[in-house]
């Protein structure tokens, strides 16, 4: 006789069996974490790596930076002026060849850095000289030949125009002397 209400007692209990089972998901998750955290390591290793030569790199520019640049002159105003010149320079030849615009502004930049940075140009310089001759000797002898040579022509150059001046003086005085002894007036001083 089944009734339309429920019964008043309750239904007979069946026995659970509880069985572990692997869930393949947390298999999947717990492989992901293991992978995920694997590559973070190694990638913050790897940006402490760069960090790491990225501040060597910094600390061995300051060092280089501090060992050419001259205690006793002012870099900071200086090396704008020396750009500003530079700059002069591009406008000036801005109508010219293109082997007088390409030459004209680092030769008018590097003619004011040795007035403005003297010492400083000059450390630049033989740190440029030194790094050539380990790296490259025949270039570093081929230019101090040039060098040589052009110093030696230079020199015969001045010396011939301090004859030509020396007897270009002479010859005044001597014109001024012989001006003063048939005139009776004194010329000079």
């Amino acid at each position: 006789v089944y009734s339309l209400q429920p019964s008043i007692y309750d239904a007979p209990k069946s026995e659970l069996i509880v069985t572990e089972s692997s869930n393949k998901l947390v298999d999947l998750i717990a492989q992901s974490r293991l992978f995920l955290t694997d590559k973070f390591s190694t990638t913050t290793d790897c940006i402490a790596s760069g960090r790491d030569k990225v501040i060597n790199l910094e600390k061995s520019t300051k060092s280089q930076f501090n060992q050419i640049i001259d205690k006793n002159e002012q870099f900071s105003p200086n090396i704008f002026y020396i750009a500003v010149a530079g700059l002069g320079g591009s406008i000036l030849a801005r109508n010219s060849n293109f082997l007088f615009r390409l030459s004209l502004p680092p030769t008018i930049a590097l003619a004011t850095s040795y007035q403005l940075l003297p010492q400083s140009t000059n450390n630049v310089f033989s740190k440029i000289g030194s790094l050539e001759q380990s790296n490259f000797p025949e270039l570093h002898q081929q230019r101090l030949e040039l060098r040589n040579s052009i110093n030696s022509s230079l020199q015969d150059t001045k010396n011939n125009f301090k004859d030509l001046t020396d007897g270009f003086n002479s010859t005044v005085n001597k014109g001024a002397h012989q001006i003063q002894e048939l005139t009776g007036f004194r010329l000079g001083n």
